[in-house]
């Protein structure tokens, strides 16, 4: 997504995986440049990606995100995604990842 300026104003990468023999969305991220972030944009992203997610046959959608990234754990929670899990170490051996999941 580009900005009036045709500069990238935000993108958003993601997948899908076999989990117990059930196809799973993965999340990998979404990133919004900090001068266009609060206007939609990120949630505009999410909607598509799970859509797309959907049509690929994707039952729930999880992802990733930093124990100390309160801002984008409010921005998941707000959109469904509850707390499944926590990886010790999973940012450079030092930062815990906390696990989000949403069925779809």
């Amino acid at each position: 997504m580009e900005d009036e300026a045709g500069n990238l104003a935000a993108f958003a990468i993601s997948g899908t995986q076999r989990r117990k023999g059930i196809m799973v969305g993965r999340l990998i991220t979404i990133d919004v440049a900090a001068a266009m972030r609060r206007q939609g944009i990120g949630h505009t992203l999410l909607e598509a990606l799970e859509e797309r997610l959907r049509a690929a046959g994707a039952g729930a959608v999880l992802l990733e995100v930093a124990m100390d990234n309160g801002a984008a754990q409010r921005f998941y929670e707000r959109h469904g995604f509850v707390r499944t899990g926590r990886i010790p170490g999973y940012y450079l051996g030092k930062i815990d990842a906390l696990v989000m999941e949403k069925a779809l």
